[in-house]
């Protein structure tokens, strides 16, 4: 898969794509990963989390959830952070609980 763009942080998912300028600078995608898409030829380098972060069906599932690019980033972040596999119930329960802490932040002390 070659690196798109100048910027080198998309990549493309084309299968057997002949695109010359897509075979000079190739990314290695991790195997058994999820990438966030920017377009039906096209996904993010980063961030990724691997697919054993979620039970099976889950995974199959992620798939099928549109989302906007901070809010994949999120879902991701929680997943990576996390030991053990969790339900897209339990991701989106943890989100919940984070924009919830962020609204209701407690003041910090002034130095005395």
């Amino acid at each position: 898969m070659g690196r798109i763009g100048s910027d080198g942080h998309r990549f493309c998912i084309i299968k057997g794509c002949t695109t010359k300028k897509h075979q000079s600078d190739k990314f290695e995608a991790p195997a058994n990963h999820f990438f966030i898409k920017t377009s039906a030829t096209q996904a993010y380098c980063a961030p990724t989390v691997d697919s054993a972060k979620l039970p099976l069906g889950q995974a199959v599932e992620l798939m099928t959830i549109s989302k906007s690019v901070e809010d994949w980033v999120n879902v991701f972040s929680v997943l990576q952070s996390s030991e053990e596999e969790l339900s897209l119930d339990e991701v989106e329960r943890k989100l919940e609980f984070l924009e919830q802490a962020k609204a209701h932040r407690t003041p910090a002390k002034a130095p005395r």
